[in-house]
């Protein structure tokens, strides 16, 4: 079967109405050729931060600016929700007493909310809160060029079932935001993280976030060549799963500062190109009609081949003995470039300059692969992102036929000490860079993140790995189906705080499966627990769909032997909707998973992230940049809006006590850097005392619908 083509050129979801879109259905519509943007002042001047502070009334102290991105966060104030005294002192003693802590100096704090109080929240006024930036805005020279100004609120929603059966929203706005959407003079939306402006307002009119990131730009003389819309489709669509629908928007797309790569401030972007926003979509064969349809993050994929502006890059990659050694060479575009590999191997992640040679390993062991009649010959995928000093990046893959070597040890890991994972299924390839990101921050040095419990990739990433076993803390047969979230150091349970770095909708996440090479990703679905089947194995042709009834109640958290996981950020699309197309809220279709897990994050609205974003939520909090830590919904929030990554998306339990709603992790912080609320188990109290807390962003920054 043929890949759908379907050319959307110029759609940006969160496009202020009124602002012209270029559209095109045809490929005449494209332009042959489009101008290529000097950057003529990298962001605000330290003299510019001073202005800025004086006229929103921020102490300049704790504004950052690093390379140009200017970034402010009152830790305090930000997406605050109102606390009242506890009125059930016992209640909430028992649920700080039973909550592991990690935090060395800290105990657990119990905060409670009054539900009449959230129900009425107050917030600063759109229009007064757009008066307010764009005169302060112009007040100081900072008004962005091609900015328009929308204001927007976050939402808070409680979902709550008082007689146990029947479903309550209660839902009011959280905060005020002002955010600019970018057109340039050509009629082609300017996105990415480098054209980012915001301002957020509590009710007292005090600004509680403010970000900057938008060059100056002047229209070069030099032009580029354009690839077609043609061209452009069936490159997309040699590397789309087979049947899959790409939707294509022609952008110029703005780079973050490349300070997350460990570039100096000198060498961030200095120029701006047309680039291809891209999605596919794929309906999924689980033997039900008609199937699930999975639609990707948005990626990103130069709209020209010029190589002044454009590396040109080759790869070679070889097998000597049970070693790859890979080699690529670059032309082209601004030097000096960062390389950033994968591989099978988990150690084959970060730059390493030019060439590396690194062992083709399975996460299976001797014992799995012989009871499941698998074989350890594969093709390797080996890739590398190559990255210039203007932020632009190409993707290079080579295939190599390997025999691998199964990972028979495991690790050991302190459970006493924090720690953190990932799954990155759709790796080596397009998501290695947010993948690297993220375990780069987590990784620093002094930072605090703790040590990496796992971080699987492609075959490697597997469904069982957010599926508690019937018997914890056993791996069973076939754990990629019935389930290893706690099996040492194998599953989500295993850490502290896990990245699921992939693609999604609102009922599901997919992940792979043992010996699927990663050109069919994703050969894995799994479902929401309240849905059946929860599992489908062996999708995109990659041998006879199979489903299985395994709905993981209780799964996620800190409550067996090896479990620690507290939250849990998923890094896909849409799978914090607000509802689903069946009407279940985010409550109704993840909650049963819940077993003490704090907080899980997500998007209400396709997603993009390059690295900037995973790096960004990471260092946020963590405290990474200077600036006092961020909690986890915070983090996450500020990350998503700073880099025009979707519409953010939080949610987590609560408890109904004495007319109060306690226990809020909401305001958690990661260990050891503030806060952390009590865990909480759902499936210890009668269903009319949970009650969810669930918070949505203002104002998407993504690039297609």
């Amino acid at each position: 079967m043929k890949t759908k083509l379907t050319l959307v050129a110029g759609i940006l979801a969160s496009v202020v109405a009124g602002i012209p879109m270029r559209r095109a259905e045809a490929q005449q519509n494209i332009p042959a050729s489009l101008p290529v943007y000097e950057v003529t002042k990298a962001g605000p001047s330290d003299s510019d931060v001073r202005a800025l502070a004086d006229k929103f009334n921020i102490p300049v102290k704790h504004i950052m600016n690093e390379g140009g991105v200017v970034s402010f966060v009152d830790t305090g104030k930000y997406m605050a929700i109102p606390t009242v005294p506890i009125a059930d002192s016992t209640t909430a003693g028992m649920l700080a007493d039973q909550t592991k802590n990690k935090a060395r100096k800290r105990p657990i704090e119990v905060v409670a909310f009054d539900p009449t109080v959230l129900t009425n929240l107050p917030v600063m006024g759109g229009t007064t809160a757009l008066e307010i930036t764009t005169g302060g805005l112009t007040a100081v020279k900072l008004s962005p060029q091609f900015g328009m100004p929308q204001a927007g609120n976050s939402v808070l929603t409680i979902y709550s079932r008082p007689d146990g059966e029947r479903w309550i929203a209660k839902s009011t706005n959280l905060d005020t935001t002002v955010s600019y959407t970018f057109m340039e003079t050509n009629g082609f939306p300017l996105v990415g993280p480098g054209a980012q402006v915001q301002l957020t307002f509590d009710a007292a009119g005090d600004v509680t976030r403010l970000h900057y990131a938008a060059s100056q730009l002047k229209q070069s003389s030099t032009s580029v060549a354009i690839i077609s819309g043609t061209e452009a489709m069936q490159r997309i669509s040699r590397l789309a799963p087979t049947g899959a629908t790409v939707a294509l928007a022609l952008v110029y797309w703005a780079p973050s500062a490349q300070t997350w790569l460990g570039r100096p401030k000198e060498e961030n972007p200095k120029i701006i190109l047309p680039w291809y926003a891209y999605t596919t979509t794929e309906a999924l064969n689980t033997g039900t009609t008609p199937g699930p349809t999975i639609t990707s993050r948005v990626r990103m994929m130069p709209a020209t081949d010029d190589p002044r502006f454009v590396p040109v890059v080759s790869l070679t990659a070889t097998k000597k003995g049970f070693d790859v050694i890979a080699h690529v060479s670059v032309k082209g575009g601004a030097k000096p470039y960062t390389f950033l590999w994968g591989g099978s191997n988990p150690g084959v992640s970060r730059d390493r300059g030019g060439t590396i040679i690194y062992r083709p390993m399975t996460r299976l062991t001797d014992a799995l692969v012989s009871a499941n009649g698998l074989s350890l010959q594969s093709i390797e995928t080996v890739s590398v992102t190559v990255i210039d000093s203007n932020g632009i990046s190409v993707i290079a893959q080579s295939g190599v036929p390997v025999v691998l070597s199964p990972a028979n040890g495991r690790p050991k890991r302190n459970a006493s000490s924090p720690s953190y994972g990932c799954e990155s299924p759709n790796d080596p390839g397009g998501w290695t860079p947010a993948r690297i990101a993220w375990q780069k921050a987590m990784g620093t040095s002094g930072g605090g993140g703790g040590v990496q419990s796992y971080c699987w990739e492609g075959a490697s990433a597997w469904a069982g790995d957010f599926i508690e076993p019937a018997t914890p803390g056993t791996l069973v047969s076939k754990p990629w189906i019935y389930g290893d979230a706690d099996y040492s150091n194998w599953g989500v349970n295993t850490a502290d705080v896990v990245l699921n770095n992939n693609d999604g909708n609102p009922d599901a996440t997919v992940e792979m499966q043992p010996g699927a090479p990663v050109a069919d990703y994703a050969t894995s679905y799994l479902n929401a627990p309240v849905y059946l089947p929860t599992v489908t194995i062996n999708l995109n042709g990659f041998g006879v769909a199979a489903s299985y009834n395994n709905p993981f109640p209780a799964s996620w958290g800190p409550q067996g032997p090896n479990d620690t996981l507290h939250w849990l950020l998923m890094d896909d699309c849409d799978t914090l909707d607000p509802t689903d197309s069946g009407g279940l809220n985010v409550a109704q279709r993840w909650g049963p998973a819940f077993n003490g897990l704090h907080v899980m994050t997500g998007f209400a609205s396709p997603g993009t992230g390059d690295g900037a974003f995973e790096y960004g939520v990471a260092a946020n909090f963590l405290g990474l940049k200077g600036a006092s830590p961020e909690t986890i919904v915070q983090s996450w929030f500020n990350s998503a809006q700073s880099n025009g990554a979707g519409t953010p998306a939080a949610m987590g339990p609560l408890l109904y006590s004495s007319g109060q709603l306690i226990g809020s992790d909401s305001v958690d912080h990661y260990w050891n850097k503030g806060s952390v609320g009590p865990t909480i188990v759902p499936a210890d109290y009668p269903a009319s005392q949970i009650e969810w807390w669930y918070v949505y962003g203002t104002n998407p920054n993504t690039v297609l619908p």
